[in-house]
């Protein structure tokens, strides 16, 4: 037995203990086979218990309802490519959803360029711990105290040019 096949049954084992009693179908167990294929046995372990406790609706004998079941497949390769990320570009996707939200208009690829130039400025100064904790912090306010995408993307391409005038 290669180590691929036991990952995947126990991944299977796992999941059909959280569906039962709902078979797994062979659509499921295909997606399951493409996230073992992709993903490290952690990670998975960790996307399925999170996406239980999102996406699991349970009926009124305490069985998971088909419904939330679909549900729950559609968002595990979502959730499992969002925990395989690095912590830097994590809390970047977690600004950009923040952003979609807050602001009514919202440009994917000039966010993308604004968040990466701003990490790369922010490289030469700090550390990956210190460029998170600004993320989470400075930049999150930011957007809070901005009130449109015009004034957060103004306000982000002036603290570009200032970290950039900052002395090494």
């Amino acid at each position: 037995m290669t180590n691929e096949f036991i990952k995947e049954n126990s991944i299977e084992n796992i999941i059909e203990e959280k569906i039962a009693p709902f078979p797994l179908s062979r659509n499921e167990k295909n997606i399951i086979a493409r996230l073992v294929a992709r993903y490290p046995y952690s990670i998975l372990q960790e996307s399925i218990e999170d996406g239980v406790v999102q996406y699991l609706a349970y009926d009124n004998n305490d069985n998971p309802t088909r419904h939330s079941i679909d549900i729950f497949f559609e968002k595990l390769g979502g959730i499992a490519f969002n925990k395989s990320l690095p912590p830097i570009k994590k809390e970047i996707l977690h600004l950009k959803n923040k952003g979609k939200l807050l602001f009514t208009f919202w440009r994917e690829d000039i966010a993308d360029t604004i968040l990466y130039d701003y990490v790369k400025a922010l490289e030469n100064h700090y550390t990956e711990e210190e460029i998170i904790a600004d993320l989470k912090n400075e930049v999150s306010q930011l957007m809070n105290r901005s009130g449109n995408w015009a004034t957060w993307t103004s306000s982000m391409r002036e603290w570009i040019v200032d970290i950039n005038k900052w002395q090494s």
